[in-house]
Parts: C-alpha cells; sequence; structure tokens
C-alpha cells in the first residue's frame, strides 16, 4: 500500500510533492545527477547546489591532507531503507553503494582531473564515479 492510500491522500502521483512509495518494498527509480544539473526547478537546483557542495568538500579536505576526513565522508554512501529507492527484494534493504564500491569511487576520485585542478565546476564531471562499476546506477 502506497503512502498516499495509508493517509487517505486521494492524490495522484502527480500531485504529490514526494515520492509516492510502498513503505515495504523498494521503488526501482534512481536520480540522475547530469539531469538534475540541467533542470531549473528549485528543487533540482538546491540537489545539484547540495551534490556540487559534497563533492567540493571532499576535494578540498584531499587537497588539504585531509583524506582520512575525506573518507569519512565517503562511507556514508549507503541508502537508508526509509527512502524505499532502489532493488531489493522483499524488504528494502538499503544497501547502496557498499564499502568496497565506495573505495573504488574514493580511490577514481584521489587519480582525478578534479583533485589536480581543485575545483568541480559541474556534478556531471564526477558521473564516471558513479558509473565506473557499471553495477551502480545514478544514487545522487
Amino acid at each position: 500500500m502506497k503512502i498516499s492510500q495509508i493517509y487517505h491522500l486521494n492524490k495522484s502521483q502527480a500531485e504529490l510533492d514526494f515520492v509516492d512509495i510502498n513503505p515495504s518494498e523498494d521503488l526501482p527509480l534512481f536520480l540522475d545527477p547530469f539531469f538534475l544539473s540541467k533542470k531549473h526547478d528549485n528543487w533540482s537546483v538546491e540537489a545539484t547546489l547540495t551534490l556540487r557542495s559534497f563533492f567540493q568538500n571532499v576535494i578540498n579536505l584531499i587537497r588539504n591532507n585531509q583524506e582520512a576526513e575525506a573518507k569519512l565522508l565517503f562511507d556514508h554512501l549507503h541508502e537508508p531503507n526509509t527512502t524505499c529507492l532502489g532493488m531489493s527484494r522483499g524488504n528494502p534493504q538499503g544497501k547502496g553503494v557498499g564499502n568496497e564500491d565506495t573505495d573504488k569511487i574514493y580511490d577514481s576520485l584521489l587519480r582525478s582531473r578534479a583533485i589536480q585542478t581543485g575545483l568541480i565546476q559541474d556534478i556531471e564531471d564526477n558521473i564516471y564515479l558513479l558509473t565506473i562499476l557499471g553495477k551502480i546506477n545514478y544514487l545522487i
């Protein structure tokens, strides 16, 4: 049963300000950072700014020889069960990016041009970080 049904909202998905999930199973929906960066509505702009800020913060930490702190930020790339977005079978399991994948993404970032220049101009500069493993869908 979807959230709108649980709370008797009598509205379609198009009329809601949130994704109408079924809290007992995952919805195979992923956010595409490139698409978000091209949209001009307030939510997309804010989401893009948040993503850029996160990656810029990681880059700044690495460039300031604070790699442990930067890596710590990457240790939180898992998805919360409460979003119910993803591809879990059965009950949502919130796996997102696992430890091994997080390490690969972080190592790729360390070797990236973004670290050399010290600046992420567009989130699409880092989409390869999210797709290098092939099995990672756009997570943010």
